[in-house]
């Protein structure tokens, strides 16, 4: 993100960096049948993670974040 003139001069910069970012998943689907019904649970796992590297602080500074989430699901048919 920089200041420009006429969208071609850079007259200052406010952010530079580089950005890496992953995003992991797996799913599991199993199915039960009873019957006349249908059981179906599922359940899918994501994983993020997201870093940044700031090119204008005077120190190397690496900034990281990371999450995972567990998304369970019922289906009943």
């Amino acid at each position: 993100m920089s200041h420009t003139l006429n969208r071609k001069t850079t007259l200052d910069y406010l952010k530079l960096g580089d950005i890496n970012q992953s995003n992991l998943f797996a799913y599991v689907n199993v199915v039960f049948e009873l019957g006349n019904f249908t059981i179906a649970p599922a359940l899918r796992l994501d994983y993020f993670k997201f870093m940044y590297e700031d090119q204008l602080a005077e120190n190397y500074t690496l900034q990281a974040e990371q999450k995972a989430v567990v998304s369970p699901k019922l289906n009943f048919l």
